[in-house]
């Protein structure tokens, strides 16, 4: 079993038959989306996180006013 290179060279290659453009466009997408599930929940956590401790702060200072 040997295993070889498909294209000729590597503008061959990003080329992919003409079909490149289509090819790369799709993993560009494809990447974009899974980042955006990563990075997303990090963020809202973040903001979740940051509102809460506000809410604490702001009960804390009524509670400490009463």
């Amino acid at each position: 079993m040997s295993l070889s290179f498909q294209f000729a060279d590597f503008q061959a290659f990003i080329a992919m038959g003409g079909h490149g453009i289509y090819v790369w466009l799709c993993y560009g997408i494809v990447i974009t989306g899974l980042l955006g599930l990563v990075i997303a929940p990090v963020i809202n956590r973040k903001k979740f996180i940051k509102s809460q401790q506000s809410i604490l702060r702001r009960q804390a200072s009524q509670n400490q006013a009463h």
